[in-house]
């Protein structure tokens, strides 16, 4: 699967194209407490959060809450280990990335990602 930043209705910029669904309950309950540090160019994608934790991981992440318009309603950079996020009932995505990914990419809330 792969990630774009939509630019415009005809635009869009590939982001990633390393991007993997967390689709299922245990999927998404390990995420990336068990996984090394993701690659530059990776994204793990959990459907269905609205909250997440790093409590147990040992590296610092960026994670972005989307909508089901695909509109960034929260984002976080350099989330450290041992955090809560707040809620966010309009979220049904969030992208969790390698700390720096979002800065890379000049993403923040109202920007729009789609994932084919």
């Amino acid at each position: 699967m792969k990630a774009y930043k939509y630019l415009s209705c005809s635009s869009r910029r590939t982001i990633s194209a390393s991007a993997v669904m967390a689709d299922n309950f245990f999927r998404r309950f390990s995420g990336l407490i068990f996984r090394k540090r993701l690659k530059d160019d990776e994204v793990l994608v959990l459907k269905g959060c609205k909250s997440i934790h790093t409590i147990g991981m040992r590296y610092s992440i960026d994670a972005a809450f989307i909508d089901s318009g695909g509109k960034i309603v929260a984002a976080f950079k350099k989330l450290r280990p041992w955090r809560v996020t707040p809620y966010f009932p309009d979220a049904v995505l969030v992208m969790e990335a390698r700390s720096g990914f979002l800065a890379k990419w000049s993403l923040d809330a109202g920007d729009r990602i789609i994932f084919e």
